[in-house]
């Protein structure tokens, strides 16, 4: 009966959110999902919504799983009963989506871990604008950068060859200065086409 009962409010939980749930049990090493497994990251084929644990640690991008389990083994060893990290999880296509997994580590009376209920929550859309805003912001630090040092090279000079042509007495030759100052104003607008390159599209 009271497996029922926490199978029934596991059914409930699962209905008031669109989190993916999941309860592990360590004794025997199974997972149960919710729906979300299924209509989320589109694992059709599970049945009766049940994995193995190996399945989910095969589903952990490769680069972030043991940075994952070495977490979760840290919380087994010190007893910490909350955990909550972000990995790339694999969906039924193959591709991999951003989440966020918390868990509760239930412990029995000797310390030993015997269970982690989680809840995964699918973050890629929020992943993604921050890394393209992360991007943006990289462009901008370029431009400044470009604006502060490359600018100002080619127009000091400009600038300068424009006051001396002013003061040269009007016998002197200009055409070498004019040169010059052809040179610069070409590399100026290089500089200035690079940064219209470079900066982010809205």
């Amino acid at each position: 009966r009271r497996l029922e009962e926490s199978a029934e409010r596991f059914n409930i939980v699962s209905k008031a959110t669109s989190d993916t749930i999941w309860d592990l049990s360590l004794e025997d090493e199974t997972m149960v999902w919710n729906r979300g497994i299924k209509g989320i990251f589109g694992h059709k084929d599970i049945i009766d919504h049940t994995t193995s644990i190996s399945w989910w640690h095969q589903h952990i991008h490769p680069e972030d799983r043991d940075r994952i389990l070495a977490k979760i083994n840290q919380h087994f060893s010190e007893k910490v009963t909350r955990w909550k990290d972000e990995y790339r999880f694999k969906c039924g296509d193959g591709s991999y989506r951003y989440v966020q997994d918390r868990a509760f580590l239930v412990f029995d009376k000797n310390g030993k871990p015997v269970r982690i209920i989680g809840a995964m929550d699918d973050v890629t859309e929020r992943k993604l604008y921050i890394e393209a805003i992360e991007e943006q912001n990289k462009k901008f630090k370029e431009i400044a950068w470009i604006q502060s040092h490359m600018v100002r090279a080619p127009l000091a000079r400009i600038m300068a060859l424009v006051d001396l042509i002013k003061i040269e007495p009007a016998d002197v030759d200009h055409e070498e200065m004019l040169d010059y100052l052809s040179s610069s104003a070409k590399e100026l607008d290089a500089v200035i086409i690079n940064m219209a390159y470079k900066a982010p599209i809205s």
